[in-house]
């Protein structure tokens, strides 16, 4: 039997109130030729309830025995994976219909264009829009605005399976920020684009924040976009530009709003 197309990784803990809605939304994808491969990361919940009781043969259920945490999650799914392209997704948020119908197409078109993804809807837990985020679409300009900021929606991209071959699986020291980290190991090699198209809904969590895991993202974000200019994918230049940047990020909202108003007016 013939590998398919595309392997679809997706974490799983705790993600009992959204999960079929997430599940649905791989299964009636347009595009069929995939394996779904659910890695349950030691839920507690009845999430792995859940997943068993769908009896598609594209579904393969992996348990792990305990938590290990998305990175090493998303490594196991990769190791295991068999299709030529990896396609991301997590279990509280929806692809679109043409999701993987539109990234195949793009990827066979575009050769020189190793991972890609997409235009998205931010929604609530409610599934209410909250707005629409258009992404910088081109190569040139994602390379470009990379070194100021995550640019790309991590599950909703697709990539080449192969590229880990030569930039490695998500490095878990980077735990909180692996999607950037990986995405400047591609920059690095390769070129990386964006669909126009809204092909995913990102679902937030509005009755709270986790200040403590914001602040270390931010943290680990410059210290990414330092070593990113230290091994020469960037100028120099842009110290001044990420510190200054990372400065006004730290500085309280209300504090920010008083310095535009009564010191730089």
């Amino acid at each position: 039997m013939s590998s398919p197309k595309i392997t679809v990784l997706m974490p799983v803990y705790n993600c009992e109130k959204y999960l079929n809605e997430a599940i649905d939304s791989i299964l009636n994808q347009t595009f069929k030729d995939f394996e779904f491969l659910i890695i349950n990361d030691g839920s507690i919940d009845k999430s792995l309830e859940i997943i068993k009781k769908y009896k598609d043969n594209r579904i393969k259920i992996i348990n792990n025995e305990k938590n290990l945490g998305i990175v090493k999650t998303l490594n196991r799914g990769l190791k295991l994976a068999s299709g030529k392209y990896i396609a991301r997704m997590d279990a509280d948020d929806i692809s679109m219909p043409e999701r993987f119908e539109k990234q195949i197409e793009f990827l066979e078109k575009n050769t020189d264009i190793v991972l890609v993804g997409t235009a998205f809807n931010v929604i609530n837990e409610n599934g209410k829009l909250i707005e629409k985020r258009i992404l910088p679409t081109s190569p040139e300009e994602i390379k470009k605005k990379l070194i100021k900021a995550n640019i790309l929606c991590h599950p909703s991209v697709m990539f080449i399976k192969k590229i880990c071959s030569q930039i490695g699986l998500y490095d878990e020291n980077w735990q909180y920020v692996e999607d950037y980290d990986f995405y400047f190991r591609v920059a690095n090699k390769f070129k990386m684009a964006n669909l126009k198209q809204v092909l995913f809904s990102w679902r937030v969590n509005m009755s709270g924040t986790c200040t403590t895991r914001t602040k270390i993202q931010k943290e680990k974000a410059l210290k990414l976009q330092l070593r990113a200019i230290s091994d020469r994918q960037y100028s120099s230049f842009y110290y001044y530009l990420i510190i200054r940047s990372f400065i006004i990020n730290i500085i309280p909202y209300f504090l920010r709003k008083f310095i535009k108003k009564y010191i730089l007016k």
